[in-house]
């Protein structure tokens, strides 16, 4: 059976992770308790909750064997039962298990400060709430174990809570913060950083190692610390604002131990509890402001990356855009170049109606719109496209005499969708009669079942003339028969006889019996 080499690398990964939960948590709390007064189990100064809780919050519940064994190791270290040991061990672990359940189930706080509401969540559900789980049983199992008597449970309890509170406040956030990706940082902001850094350091020392402050000094000149605190936060996020805070922390820590600052004047005990509520009001201001200054980065980000965006939306719609309005322009250009050949036909067209003295015209007989060329105006003595026309108002335009047969042509085309070929005249507005010939066909329009009526008219007055001439010549000739297959001879003026010669004027016709 072959074991995936993955497995195996993740397993040892693991185990080293707990390795250095362990270790890490063992040294913490060793500086810790070297530090308690009330008792030798209990300290006003407690990193590994800090510890504890940010191994959780990374890594998972899994790994609470390590927190755990470390806690009970460093107890069993300290004079007391094993039994003692394992139940102070046993509420170390549940501390930082409760905390981190809190703010999964109730905040949905997961290993980042992003926003205020994580600040505050973390304050009061790991930093005051769950902290009391650890003091409650910590404190307990003492009693049980008859380190520490009952009376003094309270106290006890008391500096316990406040220890593993400020342990909480300063290295959890300080561990997530530094965990957390970092943005690129110009030389110039770590110029900046370098000399806040430094002078944080200064004004430290001069506060809480100074032995000129360690009578309790009239002004609170503590609180010069909080513009460090802010000018970090603002300027470097929750990184500098934790990171100040530990700094600060333990520079005070130090002088108040050495007998020094603002915080010596009493017990140390007394000391190191006021030290730490003092550290816990710096705390919590670097943690709202550095979390309002991460919620202010990552809105500039998010409106950078979104403008961005738009910047490279409007980019693509631009550029997209120009594409079209390329393709436009060609079609357009070819739009025009068809619609310039249409003019030019419309106007070889007209020129050629015109010449022949031929105009078009279409009816569409559902709106009774009739659409007349500029030359079909002209044969009506009208001035192109000078007034609408419908069939009723040409009708009015056709000589009465032949107004009733060319509507009854026009109809009966249109019943039988058969073409239709009528001579008809016309008066001018001038009074003036002139003949045309008017044809049409049924075409089927646009929409379905609608009919259109298209044709030509024609001007046929010289036709005209020339059949009335040659009717008026028949007329005045009186044709003669002659024998088979001879021609007829008539003639009106002169005489035929035996001198034809002296006729003047004479007219032949010939004509062909069948």
């Amino acid at each position: 059976m072959h074991t995936d080499p993955s497995s195996i690398l993740s397993r040892v990964r693991f185990a080293a992770i707990l390795l250095a939960i362990f270790a890490v948590y063992f040294v913490t709390a060793r500086l810790g308790l070297s530090l308690a007064v009330v008792t030798r189990q209990v300290t006003a100064v407690w990193p590994p909750t800090g510890i504890a809780l940010a191994a959780v919050l990374i890594f998972g519940y899994r790994v609470w064997p390590a927190i755990l064994l470390g806690a009970f190791l460093v107890n069993a270290m300290s004079f007391e039962p094993l039994g003692t040991a394992l139940g102070i061990g046993v509420g170390n672990t549940l501390e930082a298990l409760t905390g981190v359940y809190l703010l999964r189930r109730f905040a949905r706080f997961r290993d980042a400060f992003s926003r205020p509401r994580d600040a505050f969540s973390f304050i009061t559900l790991a930093a005051l709430l769950a902290p009391v789980v650890s003091a409650v049983i910590g404190t307990t199992s003492l009693c049980l174990g008859g380190v520490v008597f009952w009376h003094s449970f309270g106290r006890v309890a008391g500096v316990w809570w406040v220890g593993d509170t400020l342990g909480a406040l300063v290295i959890a956030p300080l561990v997530l913060s530094w965990k957390a990706p970092r943005a690129a940082r110009g030389a110039w902001r770590l110029t900046e950083a370098a000399g806040m850094m430094a002078g944080l350091v200064i004004v430290g020392l001069l506060l809480f190692a100074s032995p000129q402050l360690t009578a309790r000094p009239t002004y609170p000149v503590t609180y010069t610390v909080f513009p460090f605190v802010l000018w970090a936060a603002y300027r470097f996020g929750m990184r500098g604002a934790t990171t100040t805070t530990f700094v600060i922390s333990l520079v005070a820590l130090w002088g108040t131990v050495h007998g020094n600052g603002p915080f010596s004047g009493g017990a140390m005990n007394q000391n190191l509890v006021m030290l730490q509520l003092f550290m816990a009001v710096v705390a919590v201001t670097g943690l709202v402001f550095g979390t309002m200054s991460a919620e202010r980065s990552r809105a500039e980000r998010e409106l950078r990356h979104n403008y961005g965006r738009m910047e490279a939306r409007v980019e693509d719609r631009t550029v997209e855009l120009q594409r079209t309005n390329t393709a436009l322009r060609a079609v357009i250009d070819e739009h025009q170049g068809t619609l310039e050949q249409l003019r030019r036909r419309d106007r070889q067209f007209a020129e050629a109606q015109a010449t022949a003295h031929i105009g078009s015209w279409e009816w569409d007989t559902a709106t009774n719109t009739v659409t007349w060329s500029d030359e079909l105006f002209r044969l009506y003595g009208l001035e192109p496209q000078s007034r609408r026309v419908d069939f009723t108002e040409f009708l009015r335009m056709v000589h009465v005499e032949d107004r009733e047969l060319l509507r009854g042509a026009v109809e009966r085309a249109h019943a039988e969708r058969s073409p239709f070929g009528q001579d008809h005249r016309v008066v001018w507005p001038d009074g003036s009669v002139h003949w045309v010939h008017g044809q049409g066909r049924v075409l089927q329009g646009v929409e379905a079942g609608a009919l259109v009526m298209a044709g030509t008219a024609q001007d046929i007055g010289r036709r005209k003339e020339h059949e009335e001439a040659m009717r008026g010549s028949r007329d005045v000739f009186s044709p003669l028969a002659c024998g088979n297959d001879k021609p007829i001879i008539a003639a009106q003026s002169g005489t035929i006889g035996k001198r034809p010669r002296q006729q003047k004027q004479f007219l032949t016709t010939h004509a062909w019996r069948g």
